[in-house]
């Protein structure tokens, strides 16, 4: 880890683009700027874009949850920003994913419940609404249960090229993951640095996002 940081700080070119992460925005904002609301946007968006983003793995990772990085040379820039960066609403990231920066998660819940937890108790609040409920409750409800599969298609995604590249530890992590609440301390620490991934790297432009007490939780 130490090498690396020394790498990045005096031989990593000081231009460099997630370019992938740009190109999976903009072809998922294609597919879904025609669909009638916000939320729908996201969550579908978000559905596609987790399950085209590239999953890069070091043979140093701990934790696994990285990004790919790569360096343009003058024209292939100008290309670049012609094709990808000049779509109205798509300028790097849709305009209706919304910024996430400046925020705290309930890190206590995450950890006590796991992601399909939450998942469910979002479709007893669908449920809820489709009986109680307004247009914009259900719309939010469907949409945030969208987002959760989101989340398990690339925790199951994760399962799998850690398993493809011999991490077999981290890849059974995953697994549980997808289908429940971590079970020790090096679980918690994988689905809490696998949100903040996610949050941090591919949904916010400000990505400041405070992770509390772990020490407490």
């Amino acid at each position: 880890l130490k090498a690396e940081a020394v790498y990045a700080l005096t031989n990593k070119p000081i231009i460099t683009y997630s370019s992938d992460r740009v190109k999976v925005w903009h072809d998922a904002f294609l597919k879904v700027k025609d669909l009638p609301t916000q939320p729908q946007k996201y969550s579908v968006s978000l559905k596609y874009f987790l399950e085209n983003i590239s999953i890069p793995i070091d043979e140093k990772d701990v934790l696994v949850g990285r990004m790919v990085e790569e360096s343009f040379t003058e024209e292939e820039e100008k290309l670049f920003q012609e094709k990808y960066m000049s779509v109205p609403g798509c300028f790097g990231k849709p305009d209706f994913v919304i910024e996430n920066g400046h925020c705290s998660l309930r890190w206590d819940i995450l950890f006590k419940k796991g992601i399909p937890a939450l998942r469910k108790e979002a479709e007893y609040w669908l449920e809820y609404y489709e009986k109680n409920g307004n247009e914009s409750q259900i719309d939010f409800e469907r949409s945030a249960i969208g987002m959760y599969d989101a989340t398990i298609i690339y925790l199951k995604r994760s399962a799998e090229e850690c398993r493809k590249f011999g991490k077999i530890e981290q890849a059974e992590i995953f697994d549980k993951l997808s289908v429940g609440a971590p079970d020790s301390f090096f679980s918690a620490m994988q689905l809490y640095w696998t949100v903040t991934f996610i949050i941090c790297a591919y949904l916010a432009s400000n990505p400041t996002l405070t992770l509390g007490r772990p020490d407490l939780f």
